[in-house]
Formats: C-alpha cells, sequence, structure tokens
C-alpha cells in the first residue's frame, strides 16, 4: 500500500510545501529528529560534477557505523 513502511525500522518522513506551492524540507527539524533518536546528523558540500559546477548540500542522518 501506498505511504506504508516496509518494516518498523523505516522511516516515512513527509516535507511540506512553502507559501508558493514549492516542495520545502525541514532540514533543522530533521537535525532535531536525529539527536532526539541519538543518530549522527551530517552536513557538508560537495560537488558532482556529472551533473553540475556548482557545489550541492548534502544532509546526512548517521544511525549505525561499520569498520
Amino acid at each position: 500500500m501506498f505511504g506504508s513502511k516496509p518494516s518498523e525500522a523505516h522511516v516515512i518522513w513527509r516535507s511540506g510545501r512553502d507559501n508558493d506551492g514549492q516542495k520545502r524540507f525541514d532540514f533543522e527539524y530533521l537535525e532535531l529528529w536525529a539527536a532526539h533518536f541519538g543518530a549522527e546528523y551530517e552536513v557538508w558540500e560537495r560537488v558532482d560534477h556529472e551533473r553540475a559546477e556548482e557545489p550541492r548540500t548534502q544532509h546526512v542522518c548517521v544511525f549505525a557505523r561499520t569498520k
């Protein structure tokens, strides 16, 4: 069924829309959510030369690390 979670371990994160009707994502709320559940939240910029020359901001939640 559309919108259901594959398992209890999955998170469904819904984004909203701004006043112009454009999709937006609340990264500040995601960072607070990650801190509440003990996940690391990281932000950095990188350039994907195959897609563009300008740096793009990457937001990452780290739930577990491996060697």
